[in-house]
């Protein structure tokens, strides 16, 4: 028991990330970007994927400037076979963050078949067997991991425009 005045130790966990390799979608720009180098800060080897090379290199180069490791993989991750096949020739993948998703803002009346195919495509198809490759992985390693998929705050209060998107 504290006596008054007594201060005790308070023992953070760590977040260091040091010997983990992480693969960051939609690496290239944006939250994914900033999800990636702070990974790397946190010594994560971090694979980012993404569809332009241009945007991974310029993630990477932030992350190498501030002394990080990692590699660009040019994917769309609603490319299945694509995806299953890169996430098999890794010889090693500790966490998986889900980030790439896309949002048409428009009138309900007005989603087309193709912006509806490229949403669910993107923020749910290739989510799904993105993780499911990941899991199959980690279950023939017999080892553990980390998941994290970014939602959107529009699951907790829609936005006007944006039927397709918040549902």
């Amino acid at each position: 028991m504290e006596t008054p005045g007594e201060q005790r130790e308070l023992k953070l966990p760590s977040f260091r990330l040091d010997g983990k390799v992480a693969l960051v979608t939609g690496a290239g720009t944006g939250l994914g970007a900033a999800i990636a180098i702070g990974m790397a800060e946190s010594g994560a080897e971090v694979l980012l994927v993404g569809r332009t090379q241009s945007n991974l290199d310029a993630t990477m180069a932030e992350i190498s400037a501030r002394d990080g490791r990692g590699r660009a993989i040019v994917c769309d991750v609603t490319d299945t076979k694509a995806i299953r096949k890169a996430i098999a020739a890794l010889p090693r993948l500790d966490v998986l963050i889900n980030n790439a998703g896309t949002n048409f803002p428009e009138p309900f009346v007005d989603v087309s078949d193709e912006h509806l195919d490229t949403m669910l495509d993107l923020n749910v198809r290739a989510p799904y067997f993105l993780t499911q490759a990941f899991a199959q992985k980690l279950v023939e390693e017999k080892r553990g991991g980390a998941i994290v998929i970014v939602g959107s705050t529009n699951g907790f209060q829609a936005e006007h425009d944006s039927t397709a998107y918040d549902t």
